[in-house]
């Protein structure tokens, strides 16, 4: 399993597996995480020369220096499984959508992952995901106290997430000098 302490024990080790995968990256955050020695921590050394101590970066991007460690620490091999919580957590749509693609290549090298999200563009990346590479891409869901899967290869799954961006999107907003009119209308209608 991975650990830090394992990292500074063993070192890095660069293989034919993860070396594209670190290049991808570090390309994706504009820098890397570092370890100082001196002071026993982990920091991001930005391109442009910046360094900050991993605790004080956003979530989305210390998830992305945890997964480049792992991968650098050659924890993440093919039969690997990843557990990934929060995927998307404080990283911009854009973002979102570049680091599924390295997931998506990793999945497709033989590592399994498993997510927990809470956002639209995930699901939809991973619909996108599934319907570009034809490979089943499996969405779990608990629920008003229920269970249900669904494979994305078969189309846009259907839950709470989807259902709530769907009503955001259809509300309209607009403006008149004398008062604000808010619409909210479904699809179709």
């Amino acid at each position: 399993s991975f650990t830090l302490s394992r990292l500074k024990r063993n070192g890095f080790r660069f293989t034919k597996f993860n070396t594209p995968f670190l290049t991808e990256l570090e390309s994706l955050m504009g820098g890397k995480p570092v370890y100082n020695a001196n002071r026993d921590y982990f920091t991001f050394q930005s391109k442009g020369g910046g360094c900050f101590p991993l605790v004080d970066i956003s979530d989305g991007f210390h998830n992305l220096c945890v997964l480049y460690l792992a991968l650098h620490g050659g924890s993440v091999n093919v039969g690997t499984d990843l557990l990934l919580q929060n995927i998307e957590g404080s990283m911009s749509p854009v973002l979102i959508s570049k680091y599924l693609a390295i997931l998506g290549k990793l999945s497709a090298a033989g590592v399994r992952i498993f997510a927990s999200t809470n956002s639209y563009f995930v699901l939809k990346n991973l619909y996108l995901i599934a319907q570009k590479t034809q490979k089943s891409v499996m969405v779990y869901q608990l629920g008003d106290a229920r269970y249900s899967d669904f494979d994305m290869l078969g189309g846009m799954c259907d839950t709470s997430i989807i259902d709530e961006s769907i009503r955001l999107y259809d509300g309209c907003v607009t403006h008149s000098p004398q008062h604000i009119k808010v619409r909210i209308s479904r699809l179709g209608n």
